[in-house]
């Protein structure tokens, strides 16, 4: 990720998602057309959150065909504008050597799902929140850094410090152990802008969608919780 940096576009890295928004409006049918092609599943992580997704450009950020678009889910989408989501507080680094960034991005979608799920849902999320918050403040320990958009400053800033081949060798040992986490999926999450969160954006401003994305994920997977617990009594049995 931070390696990356070093060769990606800064203007596509803080694409705005205003910018997204003037871009895609004159282009609602191929819009539809991916959602519908890609039966609104992320390109990158796999997750179906229908009527959440939104349209990644994959060959520049202009008008483009249905072609050279696909469905992205928000989570994987703020990772495509970095500095964006880091000035925007959606993202928190963790340290997570053992997970792949995509992994890591559905069982956000998952516990984001189960959260605040209906009472008789045997599932529950918190041990999840609460190793996350255990990674992120290991990375502090490790780093020195407080939040994604003080780590891209200082990954940014590393090649005019110690030089480009140096900051790339650098940058990639870091990338092994280092991935992202959505803002909206941690302890205190309520008390986060608007903007910070799992939103969506229209002329009044951003608007959270957390719990309509959660009762998307829920209704579209329609779990079987009497097979859950039988399967979880079974499992406590042996």
């Amino acid at each position: 990720m931070l390696s990356d940096m070093l060769k990606s576009s800064l203007v596509t890295m803080n694409l705005r998602v205003v910018d997204h928004a003037a871009l895609l409006v004159p282009q609602a049918q191929e819009c539809g057309e991916v959602m519908k092609r890609d039966q609104e599943r992320c390109h990158i992580c796999g997750v179906r959150v229908p009527g959440m997704m939104e349209i990644d450009h994959l060959k520049g950020h202009r008008e483009s065909p249905a072609s050279d678009m696909a469905c992205i889910c928000q989570f994987c989408h703020n990772l495509k504008h970095p500095l964006w989501a880091g000035a925007r507080k959606r993202i928190i680094p963790i340290f997570a050597p053992d997970m792949s960034q995509e992994d890591l991005h559905r069982l956000a979608w998952v516990a984001l799902a189960w959260r605040n799920a209906p009472d008789d849902a045997p599932v529950d999320v918190s041990a999840v929140i609460s190793d996350i918050e255990a990674r992120r403040q290991r990375l502090r320990e490790l780093l020195g850094c407080k939040d994604a958009e003080s780590l891209f400053e200082a990954a940014l800033g590393m090649p005019a410090l110690i030089g480009e081949k140096e900051a790339a060798e650098t940058l990639l040992r870091i990338d092994q152990s280092l991935r992202f986490w959505p803002a909206e999926l941690t302890e205190g999450y309520e008390g986060l802008k608007k903007g910070s969160r799992l939103s969506t954006w229209s002329l009044g401003g951003f608007q959270v969608i957390a719990d309509e994305a959660a009762q998307a994920i829920r209704q579209d997977c329609a779990p079987d919780f009497e097979k859950i617990r039988a399967a979880a009594e079974a499992v406590a049995a042996a």
